[in-house]
């Protein structure tokens, strides 16, 4: 069998079988994959229990990165309502707010539990009862059963200063519906 040898000088080889075809070895990986490998991996989640039957916000996302922010996947979910008429809700996802008012501070966590890089963006967090969007425009709404878990998968592209904000109107006669948010995002590739 013949041999090819490594031209840079490090002394690797790769093999040509009898037909004069190289052998080479290959690993397929995702690119959500590949981004937790590198530590450009994040997922923001927070636990919200809505207390009333308006319109609330429920997270606000800006992203400071140089580069755009991948959201990968939401994921959403919920307890049962105490006096909700209905097992569904409404969600809606807005552009370019400014922020949520009534809110908290958020924190993303990296994917790569080794990793040190933490994501450059102001996240914030709804009350539960009075957070409001601020700005934006409305791209999108959708009824989900709140129990169990419902996904909405990506990909949609965060530039740096773009930002989204997500709402949840629970049912008719709703006092409480404990309710999780979880955005799964990644960096995209740099070059």
């Amino acid at each position: 069998m013949a041999r090819i040898a490594d031209g840079s000088g490090r002394g690797f080889e790769a093999k040509v079988d009898s037909t004069n075809r190289l052998l080479v070895e290959g690993v397929a990986l995702s690119i959500g994959e590949e981004a937790v490998l590198f530590g450009v991996r994040f997922e923001i989640g927070a636990a919200i229990t809505l207390t009333g039957t308006a319109e609330t916000a429920l997270l606000y996302l800006e992203n400071q990165q140089d580069r755009d922010l991948i959201i990968d996947r939401f994921e959403f979910g919920g307890d049962a309502s105490t006096g909700g008429t209905s097992d569904a809700m409404n969600l809606k996802l807005y552009t370019t707010p400014t922020g949520i008012t009534n809110s908290t501070a958020g924190q993303s966590v990296n994917s790569n539990f080794g990793s040190s890089l933490v994501l450059g963006a102001d996240i914030q967090i709804g009350n539960g009862s009075t957070s409001a969007v601020t700005g934006g425009t409305l791209f999108g709404s959708s009824y989900i059963r709140y129990l169990g878990q419902s996904v909405f998968d990506g990909p949609w592209a965060l530039p740096r200063g773009a930002s989204f904000a997500l709402t949840a109107t629970p049912p008719a006669s709703n006092t409480s519906l404990p309710f999780t948010v979880r955005v799964l995002t990644h960096l995209e590739r740099s070059e």
